[in-house]
Formats: structure tokens, C-alpha cells, sequence
């Protein structure tokens, strides 16, 4: 017990000496965590004496990097007597030039007093907003965002945003924390990513930047496909070469587009020659043949909705080829210009010349005669040479004739004996038809289906009326029929440009003597004997038909909607009348349908039945479509250059005999 007193007795001592030298109690009061430059500080100290004092206050601003004295005064103060000191700052970056984590340290007399530490930054939270999906190039692009100094209060100062590899930098005033803008790229902005970079800050009353933040964002460009061309391996060719072109869709930046593209080649009469789909960027190789014609070649590519054509030539390719089997000597014009001109042609050194004129691919025989023996032969066309070798020979003297080819005689009379046997099961059948159809009264589509026959009833002009006593008056010839089927009548209906390039083409059917029908889709060119006075009319439809399609593909060439058609020849048996200047007749088979089909199955071409084809053979030169008995024509074989030529050798023949 008297332990406890003597130890109370010496703490009541120590808290009565200690209070004895307290001169004076500092309280601060606290300040915010966080502050940003260009706030305004505020902070209070007060105190409170413990006895009568007289000294210096101080208060101070301590940061890492310096010390800021703010408020130095003397003060008397007595006891009981307090007093509150206000302390408010700015913090210019003048005066607190790094901030950091700092506090305030005050004294008065020797007590001394720390606030907690709060920290002055410049940073400024930033939050962009531009969406990361593909952007095509020279579209505008939306940016939007929001920014909030440290000390949580929206920023009023300025953004800036750039993009290093476009060249392009935007500064927008930041209002109220928040900002939005557009911006549009380049149309010719190659496609990747681009890095956007974006600053926001704020600035003090001299200029000076005080605050700041900062983010990098995104976007991409895609490829957006802009031009297409046609690369092509030289701008001539000569025939027995591979030309090559290279179809290359770019895009804005003329970079590379992968893309399939279409492309069709055409030959300078505007025939299509290659047609297919392959991927931008393949080279194809057309292989240019020896006999394809010599001009300007086009060919048009499509990708998109890009189109792109280009020109090339095909030089002119002279090339004669001899051949000897025997005593025949076979001359064949291999290129594509025809060979006009004198070839010297040695028999064992005796020369004769004869004159040249071959179409491409056409030939020419000769027969060699010399007295028995064997001789050598050789062939001088003008530029080279040709040694053809050795070969027996007979005859009176030297001399070079015009070879009979017996094959093609044997021919032409197994073809005359198949003709004569057709007109013979024609004739035969004809009859019957007469017999069974004259009972009958009919006028336009023959009353029996079982026949196959139809009658024309279109109109020319002027209605063509067919009246029942065609059968009964008329006379059965071989008639050649030109049939025009236009494909897309329905989508021409409007279009009057289309309607007279149509009825034009078959204006010259009427030079020819031959009779115009319109049916539908349908129109029909008949070549009777009966009009045009010539038994046989495969010449005149030939060349209608002709005329018709170079019309319509200069029509084609130069309009924008074409004419889809399609023409078909073929030769049909029709009991024909021509009373008082009135055309009539009536199909004795099934012709008209027939040459309606093969025209519906041409594709903007010429295709010529199976019967025209064997009557026209040495006329046309024709190639047999497959699985069908049509055949499309390739070209026409213009024989009337060799006429002069031909009457002088049978005069010639003539009197040699005589």
C-alpha cells in the first residue's frame, strides 16, 4: 500500500513537469488525398498556449523533391487566448514544381505539428472510345470520350489526337470532362492497322501545360477493290506463239485484290474465243495457232463491278506448205492471210510458174508430168526454198496440171446417188401427203399432228393469208429456210433502237427474192425457185444469213443492251403458189420446226442443219457440233477470185484437145 502511493505521487510529478513546459498545442486540420496542379489548397492551423508565449509561427509545404515555406509571422498569445492561422495556396507548377507525395509542417515557440500526406499529380484519367472494326477507306470515323482529373473533377482544356502514319492530328476543346469529333481517312489508305494516339490536358493562364493524360487505341482499313487491269506479255504476237496476260485487281493503295475475275477474248471478226473465270493475278496463256486471223485481238475482263478491256495484235503470218505423193504436188496455205502470187516449180531443172491464190487453210493440187524418169523437185515460193525430193515421173513433156482428185469425185457421186435416193423416199412420201391432205381444208398448222408439217402464216408487211388450195395448185420445191430467233424479245419490248436493227438486217432478204415471216420470237426468210428463179438457193441463204449477223453484232458492238439471237439454216420440201403476186405454201415436212429448233439452239451464231451441210460442202467451211447433226459455220469459201483463172484453163483444156 505504500508502494502505490509513492509511485501515484511520482506520475502526478512527471504530467505536472511536462505540462509546465507545453508551451503552446498545434492542430492542423486535414487536407484531401489528391490534388491536381491549379487547385487551390486550404488548410487551418490553430493554436492553443499553454502559458503566456511570444514566438514565431511557421507553416511549410514539404515535397519530395523541395521544401515551400507558406506563412511565417510572430505571434503573442497569452494564455487561455487561441488563435486560427488560414493557410491557401495555389499549387502553380511555379511555385510546387514536381509534387508528389507531400504534407504541411508547422511550429510555434518549440512545438512543432505534421498533417497527413496527400499527393498533387498532373495526371488526368482518360477514356477513349472508337470502335475496332474494319473501316473502308475515305469513310468518316466517329471519336468520343470522356476525362476526370485525380481529384475526381471533369477536365476543361483541349484534346489531341493523331495518327504518325497518315499524317493526321485533330486538337477539339475538352467541355466539362467530355469530347467528340469525326475524322475521315485518305481514299487511297492502304489497308492495316493504324495506331491512334491521344492526349488530353490542361493549361494555366500563361499557357502552360499543368495537366495531362494519355492512351493509344486502334483501328483497321480494309481492302476495298478500285481498279483492274490487264497485263499483257507484249502488245503483239506472231501466230504459233503462246500469248500470255495477267487479269490484277487493285485495290485503293494499288496493292493487290484477290478477286475472281471473268475474262472473254475476242478475234478481230468478234467471234468469242476463250471464255472462263480464274482468280486476279493468274497469267493465262492463249496459244495463237498458225490460221488465226491477223488484226487487233480484244479481250475484256470483269471483277466486281470493275471492267477493263485491252487490244492486242496478231501479226500476219505467210505460210505455204508443199507436200509430193507420187506425181501430186499438194499446196496448202497454213497461214491467216491468203496467198496471192506466182511459185516456181522445178522439175529436174526445168522451171514452170504458176499463180497462187489460196485462202487460209485452203490447198491446191498438182500433177507433175515429165518423160519417164525420175527427176528432182523443188518448190520456190518467193522467200525460201523447198527440196520435196526425188520422184517417177511419166508423160509426154514437162509440165505442171491441175490434178483430178478422184477420192472427191467418188464422193460427190456417192453423195449424188444418196441425193437421188432421198428425193426419190421424198417424193414417194409427198405424195401420200398430197393424197391424204387434199381431202382436207386447212389454212396456217396442218390439221393432221401425225404428219409433222406446218404451213407459214406470218406476216410480213402485209398479212400472208394461206388458203387450203395451196396443196391442190401448187408445186413441191426444195426451198432454203433462214430462221431468226430472238432470245430476249420480252426485255427489248421498250427498246425501238432494238426493234429497227432487227427488221433492218432482213431488209436484204428481199433482195435476194426471198419472202420475210414473222412469228413470235421467229423470223423466217424462204428461198423458193419459184421467186428466186435458181433451183438452188444455199447460196442466197448463206448470205442473208450472214448479212443478218454482221447487222445485229455492229448493233451489239455499239449498244449498251444487246440483242440476244440465235440463226439457223436448213432446206425443207414446201408446196408453194404464187397467184396474183401472193405468196403461199405449205410444209410437205417438218422443216419449219426444224429450222425453228436449230435456231433456238444457236447462240448468237449461225448453225446449218445436216441436209444444208451436204449440199453446201466445198461452199462452207463448217464444224459438226457434238451429239447434234448441226454444224456451225466457220467461214465461207469465196471461190469467185479463181473464176478468171478457171475459164482460161477450160479454154485452154479445149483447145489443147481440139
Amino acid at each position: 500500500m505504500k508502494k502505490e502511493i509513492i509511485l501515484t505521487f511520482f506520475a502526478t510529478l512527471i504530467i505536472f513537469l511536462s505540462l509546465s513546459l507545453i508551451s503552446a498545442e498545434l492542430i492542423i486540420s486535414q487536407p484531401k488525398s489528391a490534388y491536381n496542379f491549379g487547385d487551390t489548397f486550404d488548410v487551418a492551423i490553430k493554436i492553443i498556449p499553454q502559458k503566456d508565449t511570444a514566438s514565431f509561427f511557421t507553416a511549410a509545404l514539404v515535397c519530395p523533391e523541395n521544401n515551400i515555406e507558406l506563412y511565417r509571422s510572430p505571434i503573442k498569445l497569452n494564455v487561455g487566448e487561441e488563435k486560427e492561422i488560414p493557410i491557401s495556396i495555389e499549387l502553380d507548377k511555379r511555385i510546387v514544381t514536381q509534387g508528389g507525395k507531400c504534407k504541411i509542417q508547422s511550429s510555434f515557440d518549440e512545438e512543432s505539428i505534421e498533417s497527413q500526406s496527400f499527393d498533387i499529380l498532373s495526371e488526368i484519367d482518360l477514356t477513349i472510345n472508337l470502335d475496332n472494326f474494319p473501316y473502308p477507306p475515305g469513310q468518316e470515323i466517329k471519336v468520343s470520350g470522356s476525362a476526370t482529373k485525380v481529384n475526381s473533377v471533369p477536365l476543361n482544356g483541349f484534346v489531341e489526337m493523331s495518327i504518325p502514319n497518315l499524317g493526321i492530328t485533330i486538337l477539339r476543346p475538352v467541355i466539362e470532362g467530355a469530347f467528340v469529333f469525326n475524322f475521315t481517312t485518305p481514299s487511297s489508305t492502304k489497308s492495316q492497322s493504324y495506331n491512334v494516339n491521344v492526349k488530353v490536358y490542361e493549361k494555366d493562364e500563361f499557357g502552360g501545360i499543368i495537366n495531362e493524360g494519355s492512351t493509344t487505341t486502334s483501328f483497321k482499313i480494309v481492302q476495298s477493290p478500285t481498279d483492274l487491269d490487264i497485263a499483257l506479255s507484249s502488245p503483239t504476237i506472231k501466230p504459233n506463239n503462246a500469248f500470255l496476260f495477267t487479269p490484277i485487281v487493285y485495290d485503293q493503295a494499288g496493292d493487290k485484290f484477290e478477286s475472281d475475275v471473268g475474262y472473254t477474248v475476242f478475234n478481230p471478226q468478234g467471234t468469242i474465243i476463250k471464255k472462263e473465270i480464274v482468280k486476279s493475278g493468274k497469267t493465262i496463256s492463249l496459244p495463237i495457232e498458225s490460221n488465226f486471223p491477223s488484226g487487233n485481238w480484244k479481250i475484256e475482263a470483269s471483277s466486281l463491278s470493275l471492267k477493263k478491256s485491252k487490244e492486242f495484235f496478231v501479226e500476219e503470218y505467210r505460210n505455204i506448205s508443199f507436200t509430193l505423193i507420187n506425181n501430186t504436188l499438194n499446196i496448202i496455205n497454213n497461214g491467216n492471210v491468203p496467198f496471192t502470187g506466182p511459185i516456181e516449180i522445178s522439175i529436174g531443172g526445168i522451171n514452170e510458174i504458176k499463180e497462187l491464190s489460196l485462202n487460209t487453210g485452203e490447198s491446191k493440187k498438182f500433177k507433175l508430168l515429165a518423160p519417164a524418169g525420175t527427176y528432182d523437185i523443188k518448190i520456190n515460193d518467193g522467200s525460201s526454198v523447198a527440196q520435196l525430193g526425188s520422184t517417177f515421173l511419166t508423160g509426154k513433156v514437162i509440165s505442171v496440171g491441175d490434178a483430178i482428185d478422184n477420192s472427191s469425185s467418188s464422193k460427190s457421186n456417192m453423195i449424188i446417188v444418196i441425193w437421188l435416193i432421198v428425193i426419190l423416199i421424198i417424193a414417194i412420201i409427198a405424195v401420200f401427203l398430197y393424197k391424204k391432205i387434199s381431202r382436207k381444208t386447212f389454212v396456217g398448222k396442218s390439221p393432221s399432228s401425225n404428219i409433222n408439217s406446218s404451213v407459214a402464216s406470218l406476216p410480213v408487211k402485209s398479212s400472208i393469208a394461206q388458203s387450203s388450195n395451196v396443196t391442190d395448185k401448187g408445186d413441191k420445191q426444195e426451198c432454203s429456210i433462214v430462221s431468226v430467233k430472238i432470245k430476249n424479245s420480252e426485255a427489248l419490248k421498250q427498246y425501238h433502237e432494238a426493234a429497227s436493227a432487227i427488221e433492218n438486217s432482213l431488209y436484204k432478204a428481199k433482195e435476194f427474192g426471198g419472202k420475210v415471216y414473222s412469228e413470235g420470237d421467229y423470223r423466217l426468210v424462204v428461198l423458193s425457185p419459184l421467186l428466186t428463179k435458181q433451183q438452188d438457193n444455199t447460196d442466197k441463204a448463206i448470205k442473208i444469213a450472214n448479212i443478218i449477223e454482221k447487222n445485229l453484232q455492229e448493233f451489239n458492238a455499239k449498244k449498251l443492251k444487246k440483242i440476244d439471237y440465235g440463226i439457223g439454216i436448213s432446206l425443207g420440201n414446201l408446196i408453194v403458189d404464187n397467184k396474183d403476186n401472193k405468196f403461199k405454201f405449205v410444209s410437205a415436212d417438218n422443216s419449219i420446226v426444224s429450222v425453228k429448233n436449230i435456231s433456238q439452239f444457236a447462240n448468237n451464231g449461225i448453225l446449218i442443219s445436216e441436209s444444208f451441210h451436204r449440199k453446201t460442202i466445198g461452199k462452207v467451211k463448217a464444224n459438226k457440233i457434238s451429239d447434234k447433226n448441226l454444224w456451225q459455220i466457220e467461214r465461207v469459201v469465196d471461190r469467185s477470185q479463181h473464176e478468171d483463172f478457171i475459164n482460161k484453163f477450160k479454154q485452154r483444156q479445149k483447145s489443147d484437145r481440139g
